[in-house]
C-alpha cells in the first residue's frame, strides 16, 4: 500500500477535463435516472409536474454548483430532455400551455448558466493558483538546491584554504609571538637583561 503522501498527482489537461466532464453528466444522468425511475414507480407519471418545485432542480444545482457551466449545462439540457410534460387541460390555449411548459426548462437553463459561469471563474481561479503554487515550489527546489551546492563549494573552499595555509587560524603566529616578548620580559627566559 502506498502511503498518502506518496500518491500520484492527478492528472492534468484536457483529457483530464475531459474525464471529468463525462464523469459529472454520467452523475447528473445517474441521478435524473433515479428521479424519474422513483416518480414513476412510488408516484405514478406526472406527480412532479405538480410540485412546487421540481426534484430535477437539486440535480440542476448540484451540476451547476460542483462542476461549472459544462456540466450544469449538461445537467439541464438532460433534465429537460427527461421532463414529462402534463397534458394540456381542456380549454387552455396550445400556446398558452407551450409557455408555461417550457418556463421550468428555461429557469433551469438560465440557473445552471448564471451559477455555472461563477463557478467556473472559481475553478479557472483554483486551477491558476495550483500553477502557481507549483511554480513556486519548483523555483523554492531549485534554489534550495543551489543553496545546497553553494555551501559545499564554500566547504570545500574553506577545507582547502584550511590545508594549504600552515597557520589555520589567523592571528595566532601573533598571539605565539606577543606570548614569547611576554616570556622574555618577566626574567624567566634565558634571553633575560
Amino acid at each position: 500500500m502506498q502511503p498518502l503522501h506518496l500518491a500520484p498527482a492527478p492528472l492534468r489537461g484536457p483529457a483530464a477535463e475531459m474525464r471529468l466532464l463525462a464523469r459529472n453528466l454520467i452523475e447528473s444522468a445517474a441521478l435524473l435516472i433515479a428521479l424519474t425511475v422513483t416518480e414513476r414507480l412510488l408516484f405514478g407519471p406526472g406527480f412532479y409536474a405538480g410540485l412546487v418545485q421540481h426534484p430535477f432542480w437539486i440535480v440542476v444545482l448540484l451540476a451547476a454548483v460542483q462542476g461549472g457551466l459544462y456540466p450544469g449545462v449538461g445537467a439541464a439540457a438532460l433534465a429537460i430532455l427527461m421532463l414529462d410534460q402534463p397534458p394540456r387541460p381542456v380549454g387552455m390555449d396550445i400556446t398558452q400551455h407551450y409557455i408555461q411548459s417550457a418556463l421550468l426548462p428555461m429557469q433551469w437553463l438560465a440557473t445552471s448558466l448564471c451559477i455555472g459561469l461563477y463557478r467556473q471563474l472559481q475553478i479557472e481561479r483554483e486551477r491558476h493558483l495550483r500553477e502557481e503554487n507549483a511554480r513556486l515550489r519548483e523555483t523554492a527546489d531549485l534554489l534550495a538546491e543551489e543553496l545546497t551546492r553553494t555551501d559545499a563549494a564554500l566547504g570545500a573552499a574553506e577545507l582547502r584554504l584550511i590545508v594549504a595555509d600552515p597557520e589555520p587560524v589567523p592571528g595566532a603566529g601573533l598571539a605565539a609571538r606577543t606570548g614569547a616578548r611576554t616570556g622574555a620580559g618577566s626574567g624567566t627566559g634565558k634571553d633575560g637583561p
